[in-house]
């Protein structure tokens, strides 16, 4: 019985804490040189500076096409353009804030 309450009350606990984000996220806008036109994207600085730098570079290992992100030829997103209600929309969806 006592080990019936305490199963439970981990089960509990671990949906409440799969509800935080523990990640520090933000949204920003990625520039696609080739298109010449900015997408909205939310993730880590890492990912984002990691996508962006390829993005410059035209390396194709991440790219933009069909307002799709793809990495090595497998889409990951799909993507909004950048401007004023998209951005407001992906932070309050996301929780998060524009990284300047």
């Amino acid at each position: 019985m006592y080990l019936f309450i305490i199963v439970c009350i981990t089960i509990v606990i671990l949906i409440c804490l799969s509800f935080i984000n523990f990640s520090d996220n933000y949204s920003t806008c990625l520039y696609d040189s080739l298109s010449q036109k900015s997408y909205i994207y939310v993730d880590n600085k890492n990912n984002i500076q990691t996508i962006q730098k390829s993005l410059n570079n035209q390396d194709n290992i991440y790219y933009i096409k069909n307002n799709s992100l793809y990495h090595y030829n497998k889409i990951i997103k799909k993507l909004l353009l950048c401007n004023k209600y998209n951005i407001e929309f992906m932070n309050k969806k996301y929780n998060t804030k524009l990284l300047s």
